[in-house]
C-alpha cells in the first residue's frame, strides 16, 4: 500500500484527473464566504491530509485521514462531510475508502495532550 498526503489524482480516469466529492460543490462556497485569511482557504481543500491506499484504483482505499487544529477557524464539519463522502458506498463518490478519521490536535501547551479521534465507516460516525 501506499501513504500519500496531499493526494487527490484518479488516474482511474485518467494522469490528470482529480478526486472529486459531490459535497464539493456547495459546500466550498459556504466555507470561504465563512473564511477570513488565506490560510483558511488552503485549510479547506478537497485534498484528504493523508490517505493510504494503493494507487491507481479505487479498489484498494484503505484509510482517508482529516487533521485540523483545535484553533482553526474553519468548521470541522466540513471534515466530517469529506470523510463521510469518501468513505461511504455509494455511486456518487466511488473512492469506498474503508474507514476514515478526523484527528483534533491541541497546539501551543507546553503539555502535550491526546488528540480527539472521530472514525467513520461506510458513510457513518463510528
Amino acid at each position: 500500500m501506499n501513504v500519500d498526503c496531499e493526494y487527490n489524482r484518479n488516474t482511474v480516469l485518467g494522469p490528470r484527473h482529480a478526486k472529486e466529492l459531490k459535497i464539493q460543490r456547495d459546500e466550498i462556497a459556504n466555507q470561504i464566504n465563512q473564511s477570513k485569511d488565506e490560510d483558511d482557504l488552503l485549510s479547506i481543500s478537497a485534498y484528504p491530509d493523508i490517505i493510504v491506499h494503493i494507487r491507481e484504483t479505487n479498489e484498494e482505499n484503505l484509510l482517508v485521514v482529516e487533521m485540523k487544529k483545535k484553533n482553526s477557524k474553519v468548521a470541522k464539519d466540513y471534515d466530517y462531510r469529506k470523510l463521510r463522502a469518501y468513505t461511504e458506498i455509494s455511486e456518487d463518490n466511488k473512492y469506498h475508502y474503508q474507514y476514515g478519521v478526523f484527528i483534533l490536535l491541541e497546539t501551543g501547551s507546553n503539555e502535550p495532550k491526546e488528540p480527539e479521534l472521530i472514525w467513520f465507516s461506510e458513510g457513518k460516525e463510528i
